[in-house]
């Protein structure tokens, strides 16, 4: 058994060792709690970038799609441009529709043209051609077949049958513009 001495030293001592046990339980809960907040924050942190990474990546695929069919578009834009006669070719078609006109024995009285370039259209600027004839069903019949295989953008619109043997045929043609 203990003497009494020691026994009274141990009790003096007494509270050193459990407050030395109180530290050691609740110090993990001080020293690991600022950590445990800090992983939440990464966490989050962590979501949110693959959140936007995922976003990036859909619009990287997006933009890549869109830079085909803007490529596309391009190319198509160009042999279009390509394929419309400038404005100053307009005399020339006007020649070859009179021509082809002389050729079928059609009488062509006038001719008005106007050019439409309004901004609210994304069409290319076109021409409103307007020839007054004079000829049979036949001869008109066979002048726009002619018309139609003239290799330009030109499009009959109209065709109205007036007195006399004379007729009004309007078509549209596309200009570069």
């Amino acid at each position: 058994m203990m003497n009494p001495t020691e026994i009274r030293k141990l009790r003096e001592k007494a509270p050193l060792p459990a407050l030395i046990t109180l530290i050691m339980y609740f110090a993990p809960s001080f020293v690991l709690m600022p950590h445990f907040e800090n992983l939440a924050v990464t966490e989050a942190s962590f979501d949110a970038s693959l959140k936007t990474a995922t976003e990036v990546r859909q619009q990287k695929a997006s933009d890549a799609v869109l830079k085909e069919k803007y490529a596309k578009l391009a190319s198509e834009a160009a042999a279009l441009d390509g394929w419309l006669p400038p404005e100053s070719d307009l005399p020339l078609l006007i020649d070859r529709i009179n021509e082809t006109a002389s050729l079928l024995g059609i009488e062509i009285s006038s001719v008005r043209y106007e050019i439409d370039r309004s901004p609210a259209t994304t069409l290319p600027p076109c021409v409103t051609l307007r020839f007054d004839l004079n000829a049979d069903y036949v001869g008109i019949r066979a002048f726009m077949q002619a018309v139609r295989g003239i290799r330009m953008p030109l499009l009959l619109t109209e065709v109205t049958a007036n007195e006399n043997r004379n007729f009004t045929i309007s078509m549209i043609h596309l200009v570069k513009p």
